[in-house]
């Protein structure tokens, strides 16, 4: 019984995560959609490997804004450092040796 306990919360958690991950997808869709319509125009006159270069550096730059952003923000913060930790956790990133 105790098993099937944790194991029903542990898929109540899971589901809490769900509509975040909904709307993470939704949002970074949107975004490419975005950059896509927004720099149509210039494709015309791009190579193909310049049009990707221009698109994928405007999605970088657009997807990292709020999280720099943020880290900037909390630099002084107490918490600084676990919001550090936190954006090294979400991009995979190893801490500065």
């Amino acid at each position: 019984v105790d098993h099937e306990v944790q194991a029903f919360c542990t898929r109540m958690r899971s589901r809490e995560v769900v509509p975040t991950i909904v709307q993470l997808r939704e949002s970074l869709e949107k975004l490419r959609r975005d950059e896509i319509e927004r720099n149509r125009r210039q494709f015309k006159d791009l190579s193909p490997e310049q049009a990707v270069d221009q698109i994928t550096q405007s999605l970088i730059n657009k997807i990292l804004h709020h999280p720099i952003a943020h880290l900037k923000e909390m630099a002084h913060d107490p918490q600084g450092p676990e919001t550090a930790e936190l954006i090294r956790k979400i991009f995979n990133i190893k801490p500065p040796q």
